[in-house]
């Protein structure tokens, strides 16, 4: 709802119940029926007018900008974290490509070592998300090798299945998923948002998901901690808001890494890699970027779901019994 359709909705809302207010005391003071019908009309007469002013009043009004700003993308001096493998390492390569100095952290050395040594000036740190004492190393390294730093892409996340309803289900899993996407996500942030105030072109994205906003049932705390980062990420960017930092939130569909597994690298219902990495490179240099969301138009109607009164039909289907 945008503040337009909540300012309409208050004060009609005060209209009617003042006319209706008024309408009673008329009606009580009323002799016969005839004179109950005509202050009645006259009412709705009244509303209708007030109505008829007030969209014409808000019609006047400057409509919000559901553009957003778009990212420059080249010159940075990137962070990003999990990026050694799937989308992550897919953009911090697409990004290195287009002149940009990145600095790409994951818990696999031997990922980052391949990764350097094909991309010369691509700089890998073994860092750990899941532990604060890494994350407190890796906040001293960026302020004293890489001074410049002015984007974050907070990356790293893990999916696991979970059968709720097996008499084995513990919360191990769910619990290790907290850990990754959604304190990792705080702890970095907390790290390295100090760092970006007050640079040019200052930008920080976090990877969340089209499945936080209609979950599948078998990922039930993958798409949790997803929904989770949509309603904090919302927070953070009104927040910075006094700062020039872009905060933006990149929303994946199902698309071909190994995110759940193998299988869903070759998966032929799965966007390709390319593809993606294509249209979200577009979005963003184009700054098609409402509310600070890098969404494919393929995955508007999941956003939009329950605004829109699908979600109950949307989530049957991604949901068979």
């Amino acid at each position: 709802m945008t503040a337009y359709s909540a300012l309409l909705g208050i004060r009609l809302s005060g209209i009617f119940r003042l006319q209706i207010c008024q309408f009673s005391i008329s009606a009580a003071c009323a002799k016969d029926i005839g004179w109950t019908v005509f202050a009645l009309l006259i009412r709705l007469k009244a509303i209708r007018r007030e109505r008829q002013d007030l969209q014409v009043w808000l019609t006047a009004l400057p409509q919000p900008n559901q553009k957003g700003n778009s990212m420059k993308l080249t010159g940075n001096t990137i962070l990003l974290t999990g990026g050694t493998s799937g989308i992550g390492r897919a953009l911090a390569e697409a990004l290195h490509d287009r002149g940009n100095h990145v600095i790409v952290t994951g818990r696999r050395q031997a990922l980052l070592d391949e990764m350097t040594s094909t991309r010369p000036g691509l700089v890998g740190l073994k860092v750990n998300v899941d532990d604060a004492a890494s994350l407190a190393q890796l906040s001293a390294q960026m302020r004293e090798r890489f001074p410049q730093l002015n984007v974050l892409i907070a990356n790293a996340g893990i999916s696991r299945t979970e059968d709720m309803a097996s008499d084995d289900w513990t919360a191990t899993d769910a619990e290790a998923i907290v850990q990754t996407n959604i304190l990792g996500v705080l702890r970095v942030a907390a790290a390295i948002l100090p760092l970006l105030k007050g640079k040019p072109n200052a930008a920080f994205l976090a990877t969340s998901s089209a499945l936080a906003f209609v979950p599948r049932a078998d990922f039930p705390t993958y798409c949790a901690s997803k929904a989770f980062l949509h309603s904090w990420l919302q927070s953070l960017r009104h927040q910075m808001r006094g700062f020039p930092i872009e905060v933006l939130e990149l929303s994946p569909p199902y698309v071909q890494t190994g995110l759940t597994g193998a299988h869903q690298i070759s998966d032929p219902r799965a966007m390709p890699l390319p593809d993606y990495l294509a249209e979200v490179l577009r979005l963003l240099e184009n700054g098609d970027t409402p509310r600070g969301e890098v969404l494919l138009e393929r995955d508007l109607p999941r956003r939009w779901a329950e605004r829109d009164g699908g979600y109950d039909a949307m989530f049957a289907v991604m949901n068979p019994a």
